[in-house]
């Protein structure tokens, strides 16, 4: 929305902000307390919570921290757009495959 109403770009910077550090705190609060339940945070999955949670969902929060702190934008043009959209979409795949991407990265097991 903010490429159309640049000026409702800090509010969504901090709407973002509030969510995804709030989503961090929840799902930290689940671990201490020995909570290790799957979650279903982008679509359905068997995989229990974990620390790749929260890193996740510390990533979103920096990110928007970022976007909040480059203040308000002059307004994009045209050219803009398609870019952005690429960009977001390119984002919002790998947040999405962020378990899948993580697990590539960590030890087999050799159990069968």
């Amino acid at each position: 929305m903010s490429l159309l109403i640049p000026a409702t770009s800090r509010w969504g910077f901090a709407a973002a902000v509030a969510l995804s550090a709030g989503f961090a705190v929840v799902v930290l609060r689940a671990l201490a307390g020995g909570h290790h339940e799957p979650c279903p945070c982008f679509g359905v999955s068997a995989r229990p919570l974990g620390r790749r949670h929260v890193v996740r969902n510390g990533l979103l929060t920096a990110l928007a921290l970022a976007g909040l702190a480059a203040g308000d934008p002059a307004g994009p043009g045209a050219e803009v757009w398609p870019v952005a959209v690429l960009a977001g979409g390119c984002a919002a795949v790998l947040l999405i495959f962020f378990d899948d991407l993580v697990e590539l990265f960590l030890p087999v097991s050799r159990s069968v």
